[in-house]
């Protein structure tokens, strides 16, 4: 509740009473300013995540600020800096904590000082400043002689290797504290590194590894009943199985979590747990199931005031309304997340943002905006990576990916430029590929020619392969015809000259292309590059680098452009539903399908079957 003056309250008691409010703030030592927080704490029932309480705790540290009571600073922030941490305020944390530890190094005790340097490498690596993160946590690992200091800096530094690319020195780090957990008997601890460890191999795609880490994490929780860890490893199981797209595994383990968060009527969890499950049903296509659970968590985020997570169920509901069509309602909740998100400086959730908003604006026509938003996704990433200070090899990794993000920069700048010269000059000419065909362009120029060139290209694939049956026992006589090449050079503007040439992987290139396009293996919805690459006997790296040395592109590219083609082809010559045609070539839920496709056509599936009606 407020306290303030009423507002029939004569004027002169009012000024009397600031009179002796500035008397009293004159004479008010530290130690009064600490008290007036304990009193206050009291009044908020130790409900120290109340909204109105940390507005006013931030009041009382500013007063401590002016007073340079140091000490009561820092009482206070060591209260109040796990709490914030908790809700997303990193931001906040990482201004009050550095402000006490740059003004009163000499003046703090090494215990409480290591306290707040350790809440200070959270926040850092909360909102991934991987630098100041990877710096700050070695200073803690060189200056301190407390082993639990140690460990709890040893197990975020791990997550910073791990966000940094540096997998082998966050395993390193995980080793060392589980072996120490181990020997001085402590499962919560040997759990938590149990996790960490399941979530770096998930994070390098090692599968087998990922499975038994968290396999033993949660064995280990059930044995010791404990259920707040047992909590966190069904999250992140969760998290994994939906990576894999195992829908069912991961609800399986989402509601096993929910479950223990209502036992222990831990209100945060539950949140969580909720969102999650949400997220599981939209990618598999149930979107009005997904709005439940959204809403559900969101209602028990905004009782808590966390803003943080609340950011992330505004942008999955903005992602939502934009799969469906509501576009202006998609931009009111991915707007409410922006606004939420520029206070806590979270980079993933930023990208994840500017993603959804370039795309929304691109579906608006509004050519402009979609290319300033790209613009900020690419400069994040460059920022985010040069501050990560990445091995050799993983920077190789990530300029070769943001280099596709710039190729599709360039792209949207050239539609942005084509729709500044469509205002300046009224009517502008574009050579379709391949054809030499030019259209009057209109305010949706850039969709008609998209149309013009899939409905040309079908009309001539119906033709060539209308010829190709007439020479069909003559061809497969002929030892240099290759269907694969054919639809290759088709799908992916090669010459079969180029894809005749030698390099280390010819052989097993030709093997992929008989498997997916002519025994059609593009079809099951379970296929992986793990899967591809016991099929045609080899391992993920060579098939990686077969798909990429002669065409250029990674395994889920290579075959979203087969699955999407196809797609077109059924949609064109069959009338089915569209739950059908994704099955039909190869998805298994609606939202993937609905991006693959925007990502190849530049229309949607319902874009592109109005467009063959008309």
């Amino acid at each position: 509740m407020w306290l303030g003056i009423g507002v029939n309250q004569h004027y002169g008691s009012v000024l009397a009473r600031e009179i002796d409010t500035q008397d009293q703030q004159q004479n008010e030592t530290s130690a009064g300013v600490l008290e007036r927080y304990e009193r206050l704490k009291i009044e908020y029932n130790q409900e120290l995540n109340n909204k109105d309480f940390l507005e006013k705790a931030d009041s009382i540290m500013g007063r401590l600020q002016q007073l340079e009571g140091y000490d009561a600073y820092l009482t206070i922030g060591l209260e109040k800096w796990p709490i914030q941490n908790q809700m997303g305020f990193y931001t906040k944390v990482q201004e009050e904590v550095e402000y006490i530890l740059r003004l009163s190094p000499s003046k703090v005790t090494v215990e409480r000082k290591e306290k707040a340097e350790l809440l200070l490498l959270q926040a850092y690596v909360n909102s991934r400043a991987i630098t100041k993160a990877q710096s700050l946590g070695v200073e803690i690992l060189q200056a301190t002689e407390n082993i639990k200091t140690a460990t709890t800096a040893k197990n975020y530094l791990s997550n910073v290797y791990a966000y940094a690319g540096k997998y082998q020195e966050s395993m390193e780090l995980l080793t060392e504290n589980l072996e120490y957990y181990i020997n001085i008997k402590d499962t919560a601890a040997q759990i938590v590194v149990l996790n960490n460890a399941a979530q770096m191999n998930h994070d390098i795609n090692q599968h087998t590894q990922t499975e038994y880490f968290y396999k033993r994490a949660e064995d280990l929780a059930i044995e010791s009943a404990d259920i707040n860890n047992q909590s966190l490893v069904y999250s992140n199981m969760g998290v994994y199985y939906k990576t894999i797209e195992n829908y069912e595994q991961a609800r399986l383990y989402y509601e096993k979590g929910l479950d223990i968060s209502l036992q222990m009527n831990d209100l945060s969890a539950m949140a969580q747990n909720l969102f999650n499950i949400g997220n599981v049903y939209y990618e598999e296509g149930n979107f009005r199931e997904a709005l439940t659970y959204y809403n559900e968590s969101l209602a028990i985020v905004e009782d808590l005031n966390y803003e943080y997570p609340k950011a992330l169920i505004y942008m999955m509901k903005g992602t939502v309304s934009m799969d469906l069509g509501f576009y202006n309602e998609a931009y009111q909740y991915l707007m409410q997340a922006k606004k939420i998100n520029s206070l806590n400086s979270d980079v993933e959730s930023s990208l994840f943002l500017y993603d959804k908003l370039s795309i929304l604006k691109q579906l608006t026509g509004d050519d402009e905006a979609a290319f300033e938003y790209l613009s900020n996704k690419t400069d994040l990433i460059e920022n985010k990576y040069e501050a990560a200070s990445l091995d050799s090899l993983n920077q190789a990794i990530i300029t070769f990916q943001l280099n596709e993000e710039m190729l599709r920069l360039e792209n949207s700048a050239i539609e942005y430029e084509k729709l500044i010269q469509q205002r300046v000059f009224g009517l502008v000419l574009i050579v379709l590929l391949g054809i030499g065909l030019s259209i009057t362009l209109v305010l949706n120029n850039r969709k008609k020619a998209l149309i013009e060139k899939l409905f040309k290209n079908y009309k001539t694939e119906l033709q060539a392969e209308s010829t190709r049956k007439n020479l069909t026992q003559k061809d497969s006589s002929d030892p240099t015809n290759n269907p694969s090449e054919k639809v290759l050079d088709k799908l992916f503007f090669n010459s079969t000259a180029e894809l005749s040439k030698p390099n280390d992987h010819q052989g097993l290139f030709e093997q992929i292309c008989k498997v997916v396009l002519e025994d059609e293996l593009f079809r099951d919805v379970e296929l992986t590059l793990v899967k591809l690459a016991k099929t045609v006997n080899s391992n993920t790296t060579y098939v990686s680098e077969a798909i990429n040395s002669n065409l250029g592109m990674r395994f889920n590219s290579f075959l979203n452009r087969i699955r999407i083609h196809e797609a077109q082809k059924i949609m064109l010559e069959q009338d089915v539903q569209i739950e059908q045609v994704l099955l039909m070539s190869g998805y298994r839920n609606r939202s993937t399908f609905y991006r693959a496709f925007q990502t190849e056509t530049g229309l949607t599936p319902r874009e592109f079957i109005s467009s063959k009606q008309k």
